[in-house]
C-alpha cells in the first residue's frame, strides 16, 4: 500500500471519527458512553480476526516485579499505596479497563499535541 493510500484512508477513518464524535455530543453522558461502546462493538465484530491483535505485555521478571511492587500509585482510590499492598482485583481491574491505554493514546492524539505546544 503506497503513503498516498495510507493517507487517505487515515482522513476518511478520521472523518468518519469526527462525525461520530460530533453526534455523541448530542447525547446525554449516559448515552453517549452506550453510542461509544456499541460502535466498538461494531468495530470489533467487523475486523477481520486474524488481523486483530490483543495486547500482550511482556511478562516481568521476578527482579522487575520486586521493584514494581514497592512503586505507589499515583491515583484512584489505592493512591499512595505500594502496588504490593493493592487488592489483586483492583489491579486486574486496572488492567483489564484499558483506561490507561486509552490515557497514553489520548496524549498522542494531534489535538493534544498542538494544545501541549501553545
Amino acid at each position: 500500500m503506497s503513503i498516498e493510500d495510507n493517507v487517505k484512508i487515515r482522513k476518511t477513518a478520521q472523518a468518519v471519527y469526527d462525525l461520530a464524535y460530533d453526534e455523541s455530543l448530542k447525547l446525554g453522558d449516559s448515552d453517549a458512553s452506550k453510542f461509544w461502546e456499541t460502535i466498538a462493538q461494531l468495530i470489533d465484530f467487523n475486523i477481520d480476526p486474524l488481523t486483530k491483535q490483543e495486547y500482550d505485555p511482556k511478562k516481568m521478571s521476578d527482579k522487575e516485579a520486586k521493584l514494581f511492587g514497592h512503586t505507589t500509585i499515583p491515583f484512584g482510590r489505592h493512591a499512595g499505596e505500594r502496588v504490593d499492598d493493592i487488592p489483586m482485583s483492583y489491579l486486574t481491574w486496572l488492567a483489564d479497563d484499558g483506561f490507561i491505554d486509552n490515557v497514553r493514546r489520548y496524549l498522542k492524539s494531534d489535538r493534544i499535541e498542538v494544545e501541549q505546544k501553545d
